[in-house]
């Protein structure tokens, strides 16, 4: 997903321990996901 441009990692550190956070540069394809499936991600 790197290679591809779909993520964007990010080295940044917390609480002083180094950490790698991976953002999506793509917006997420939803339409496969049943309705209660959706409802899980969004209580997130």
């Amino acid at each position: 997903m790197l290679a591809d441009n779909q993520l964007q990692r990010i080295k940044t550190e917390y609480h002083g321990y180094p950490q790698t956070r991976y953002l999506p540069l793509e917006k997420a394809d939803l339409s496969q996901l049943k309705a209660s499936e959706k409802e899980v991600i969004e209580e997130q």
